[in-house]
This record gives C-alpha cells, structure tokens and sequence, in this order.
C-alpha cells in the first residue's frame, strides 16, 4: 500500500489533536523527538487555553508534526508574530506523544512574501500538505517541494505563472508520496481517472483526456496553454480521491477566483 493510500483520510480535526494533547500531559512517553535549528513551515494553528496555540508545521527531518506554542498569544510573547503561514522559520522541538513542544523559533529569511494573489496559492498548498501526509512521517521531498513551490509563487509575474506551479507541486507531492504511473504506459487514446490512476476508456467516460494531457501530467510538463486547464482538471480528479470525502476545500473558498487555476 502506497503513502498515499495510507494518508487518504486526511487532516486530523482540531478537536481531536487538543483532545489528545489534554489526554497525553498525565501520560508520559519514551523517547521524546528533539529538533534543534530545523528548518519548517507553519501550515495551520488552533487556539489552545487562553494564550497558547496547537500548531501544525511541515519540517523536512521529521515532516509534518503538531506541536504547543505556549504563550503565543500574550502580546509581549518571543513567538509574536512569527507563528503565522509561509514564514521560514529555524525551530527547536521537544516532546514525545502526538503533540511536541516548540521551544523557540526565530525567522530564516530568504524568501519573497507571496502577496495578495499568491496568499491563495500559499494556503492550498498547505491543505494539500495536511489532507495528502500523515504526522511524522519524515518524506524530504514534500518539504523541499513546498519550499521550491512557495519561493515561485512570490516570484511569478501572472496567473498563469502561478497555475503553473500549482500544477508543478500536485505532481511533486504525489510522486512523493508513491504515485508512480510513467509516460511509457500512455500511448495515443482517450483517458481518464479511475482510483487515482489514468486508465484508457470508451467513449462514454465522463471525464476524458487525450494522450497528450496525460502526458504533460505526467511528465510535469505544463508549457502548452492550450492544456492547462485539462491538465488542472485531471490533477484534480487524481489529488480529490487521495484526500479523501470533502476533497480540497481551498477551491471551494475561492470559487471566483478562477483565473488562479486551482
């Protein structure tokens, strides 16, 4: 069974991880992960008592992880602003059990910020991350792809830039994850999406794709703008049964702003 098979159920609830973490402080846990200056994301944060925060971050060493910000939210708080979305920050973790401890965190630096229009972008990444990984699950393809994704996505000039890397991204994290469908396998036909895979079909499928659709997909090919919203439409049916009931709810959120291309 493939990553993907095993993450398809997607992002815990937030209810579940501060369940959790009450449950795990009375209940103590041989050998605690301990992380010292790695590099990470934050992706999403939920309030947790009256002036901390649960926090889940994507780190390359040991991936996706949820950990307690104590205090984030005082105003004279070392973590102020810094415990936010798409700022590249050097941790410190501890902890054992679902949910570690972060130590302390300062900003690395060197990244473009995303801007009005790259915010969307930003924020789908980080849903794909949560609804396509499971938590510790140490994959540094999925970090170094996010970080590459984001770094592009401040840089691009268009809309088209930016569906481009979107499009860039869904194919990184699924072969990362252990999609592994080649080009060899895709002669000249009518295409579709079964199970998360491309399978040739009759006429009569609702979602059709020529060859050469299926080919830049899978060749991480999105140059012809002639293709790209086939090429998005494809992705989407092949990343919407890996996450599982409810798909991607940034494209729900974002509806007329169709010119992104999510």
């Amino acid at each position: 069974m493939t990553d993907l098979e095993n993450s398809s159920g997607g992002e815990d609830s937030a209810a579940r991880v501060l369940s959790e973490f009450s449950a795990q402080q009375a209940v103590p846990r041989e050998k605690p992960v301990r992380l010292r200056s790695e590099a990470a994301f934050v992706l999403t944060t939920w309030p947790w008592k009256e002036s901390s925060l649960i926090a889940d971050i994507l780190t390359r060493k040991c991936g996706r992880m949820a950990v307690v910000v104590r205090g984030a939210k005082r105003p004279g708080s070392v973590f102020r602003g810094l415990i936010d979305p798409f700022s590249p920050l050097l941790v410190n973790v501890s902890g054992a059990g679902e949910v570690k401890k972060l130590m302390t965190a300062r900003w690395m630096g060197g990244m473009r910020p995303l801007g009005s229009a790259g915010l969307i972008c930003g924020f789908y990444l980080n849903e794909l991350v949560l609804r396509l990984t499971v938590r510790e699950d140490p994959i540094p393809a999925v970090f170094d792809a996010y970080t590459d994704a984001l770094g592009a996505i401040g840089a691009a000039a268009d809309n088209e830039s930016r569906t481009r890397i979107l499009r860039c991204f869904e194919v990184d994290i699924l072969r990362a994850l252990g999609w592994g469908q080649s080009l060899e396998e895709i002669p000249e036909g009518i295409w579709t999406v079964c199970e998360g895979e491309f399978v040739q079909t009759s006429q009569s499928a609702r979602h059709r794709f020529p060859a050469e659709v299926v080919r830049a997909v899978l060749g991480r090919d999105f140059s012809d703008g002639r293709i790209l919203l086939a090429c998005r439409d494809a992705l989407r049916l092949v990343i919407d049964h890996y996450a599982g009931e409810g798909g991607i709810q940034t494209r729900r959120t974002v509806q007329h702003w169709h010119s992104l291309g999510l």
